[in-house]
């Protein structure tokens, strides 16, 4: 991957609410200072100190003096090492633009954590990287639970996603739980220790789609782990805080972190021309038609077919109560069913003239998985013919407090879902796993 102009290879992106809190060359002033995590700040110390002032701050900043030493007249005084007092910036540190700041004890986000960097297809490095900050209206996660979606495997091994290049060492990741630990400016909850769950599409909240209310077709939306902002395979992340849920204590971070796939589902159900007898069909049973079929049965939907050509995903749809599954689009032509309504999730592209072939006239083909390629040959004869209704799903809308909500009522239970646990230093082994597709895992979850 090439080097972005003035950000060295290998470092951290320029987030962009930190745009204006400091300058690389030191020109500007300092930021007001900040508490951190319920701790006091000593405000008796600015970093423009003057002669005026007395210093009694009690820093420890080591320097055995309280500047009330004599000078000439006129003279400026001698500029002071304020880094043992936890006096910073403001400078880039890591491609970070770090502020000034103010705290009695060097700050733990100036300390490194780990995180799992993609540096070009399949290279994946545990390396360590300044710990973000987050800005006004974000809220900065201890990271719990990641899980390795098929988005970041196409990413790992492509070295792109859609054709976008990253233009730094990539953290992948945006499935993803864990515990809010500081609070941004302008932030007054939920509150530090907060068990949360993360929608990952930010959406900007004022161009024309969000004024619509299509938040997931923002113009200007931010999405952790595609090109060029980082993600979750990492042990911080800050985020924005309208894209938090809180979990109770009985869901675990698993689920938690689940609950991104489990609203694309819900979301596909919610936009398609489902009536309460409809017959559906879904092709694939990975981590989408898995949520999908949960979802559906949640609904107390009971004509569910699932066409999954890996046997142990097969027999999986079957446990959880698929009236029918199949090994192929062929083998329900065969049985004579027809979907009313036709979800593909399985992200094959020949799956898709399957589905259309197993809609019935006048019926509707939900797309929602991605071809990998993307570009799809379709036969528009067929369609045609049976005046079908072709539907694309875009990620999720709102979805993320009835995701969690399902999840904590039991009608959607995610710990059916097999998933593999890993350590942070194990990403390359998850991601691999993920991309073998497995038939007795469907989510590898990354604990950082």
């Amino acid at each position: 991957m090439q080097e972005a102009d003035g950000v060295k290879a290998g470092t951290a992106p320029h987030h962009p609410s930190r745009a204006g809190r400091g300058t690389a060359d030191g020109t500007s002033p300092p930021a007001p200072l900040r508490k951190r995590r319920g701790e006091n700040v000593n405000v008796n110390d600015n970093v423009n100190d003057n002669d005026n002032d007395n210093d009694n701050d009690n820093d420890n900043d080591n320097d055995n003096d309280n500047d009330n030493d004599e000078r000439p007249a006129g003279e400026t005084p001698a500029p002071r090492d304020l880094s043992a007092a936890g006096v910073f910036g403001p400078f880039v540190q890591g491609g970070l633009r770090l502020q000034w700041v103010r705290c009695d004890d060097p700050l733990p986000r100036l300390q490194p954590m780990k995180a799992a960097r993609l540096y070009g297809p399949r290279e994946v490095h545990i390396e360590d990287v300044p710990q973000p900050l987050p800005g006004p209206g974000e809220v900065l996660i201890r990271v719990r639970a990641c899980a390795i979606c098929a988005s970041d495997v196409r990413l790992y091994l492509d070295g792109h996603a859609g054709g976008v290049v990253p233009d730094h060492p990539m953290i992948q990741g945006h499935e993803f739980s864990g515990d809010i630990v500081e609070l941004g400016e302008s932030v007054t909850g939920p509150p530090v220790g907060t068990r949360v769950a993360v929608e990952p599409s930010w959406h900007c909240g004022h161009c024309d789609l969000c004024l619509q209310g299509l938040h997931n077709l923002c113009r200007n939306v931010i999405f952790p782990s595609f090109p060029q902002r980082d993600g979750a395979l990492a042990e911080y992340i800050a985020c924005p805080v309208h894209a938090v849920c809180p979990i109770p204590s009985h869901v675990g971070y698993t689920s938690g972190a689940l609950t991104e796939p489990l609203g694309v589902a819900l979301h596909a159900t919610r936009i398609a021309n489902l009536k309460p007898d409809s017959r559906v069909v879904i092709q694939g049973a990975g981590m989408i038609g898995i949520c999908t079929e949960l979802v559906l049965l949640g609904q107390g939907r009971s004509d569910i077919a699932v066409v999954e050509p890996v046997d142990g995903r097969r027999a999986l749809a079957s446990r959880l109560g698929a009236s029918r599954v199949a090994a192929s689009a062929q083998g329900l032509h065969e049985a004579g069913v027809e979907g009313e309504v036709v979800f593909e999730c399985s992200g094959s592209p020949d799956a898709v003239m399957e589905g259309i072939g197993l809609t019935r006239p006048a019926g509707q083909f939900v797309v929602v998985g991605i071809p990998r390629p993307e570009h799809v040959t379709i036969d528009f004869a067929v369609p045609r013919r049976k005046q079908l209704d072709m539907l694309f799903s875009r990620r999720s809308l709102d979805t993320l407090n009835e995701a969690v909500e399902l999840v904590a009522s039991g009608r959607v239970n995610l710990g059916a879902v097999p998933t593999r646990h890993f350590a942070l230093e194990q990403a390359v082994e998850a991601i691999e796993a993920t991309a073998a597709a497995p038939g007795d895992m469907l989510r590898a979850v990354v604990i950082p």
